[in-house]
């Protein structure tokens, strides 16, 4: 998996993973959590609520764009098959598997690119495109999770950076698209 120049991605890894402790796992874990599809869609429905743009077409909006990101990693990981980090490592000489920090998943395969991280970055992305509000808070909270999957030893930072990319370019996508399509009259609105 050493895609980057000089194994750039392997000490990177080692930089975040290597630094690990019981409240780091805790925190980081709290964040990877967030990162799944349906809490991730969670935080999104509260931001769109408190922005006040919690409407069907803006619900609509981020489903697309959930679905569509979901199968694109989903695609990318069956046409690229990569070793996670406790695979990848469990055959380096000397074997450095056992050095992985991963607490809560050992997953082996299917790592390039993370889906945690699209995800993330998808919810942040469309929320900055939407309502331009938070825009630092939000991908903060993006980065956190991306950081957190190599903190887990569950990723390695080229594969955080691809979901990022993939999150981001779907939601700018699908907003692009969304604000083309012309506004439908809602007629319960119009009877008051």
């Amino acid at each position: 998996m050493s895609l980057m120049p000089g194994n750039i991605n392997e000490q990177v890894f080692w930089m975040i993973n290597g630094h690990s402790s019981g409240a780091g796992d805790v925190v980081m874990g709290a964040f990877t959590f967030t990162g799944y599809t349906a809490p991730a869609a969670a935080i999104a429905l509260i931001g769109m609520y408190f922005y006040r743009g919690l409407t069907a077409k803006n619900i609509l909006i981020l489903a697309i764009a959930l679905a569509i990101g979901g199968g694109i990693v989903h695609g990318i990981k069956e046409a690229y098959i990569a070793d996670r980090p406790l695979a990848y490592f469990a055959e380096k000489n000397p074997p450095l598997g056992s050095q992985v920090h991963a607490p809560f998943e050992r997953h082996r395969h299917r790592s390039f690119p993370s889906g945690h991280s699209q995800t993330a970055f998808n919810v942040a992305a469309l929320m900055v495109f939407l309502f331009r509000r938070h825009i630092a808070l939000w991908f903060l909270w993006a980065a956190l999770v991306a950081v957190s999957r190599v903190y887990l030893g569950v990723h390695f930072p080229l594969d955080v950076i691809a979901g990022m990319f993939v999150g981001i370019a779907v939601s700018a996508l699908t907003v692009a698209v969304a604000q083309k399509i012309p506004p439908t009259k809602n007629t319960a609105a119009d009877s008051r």
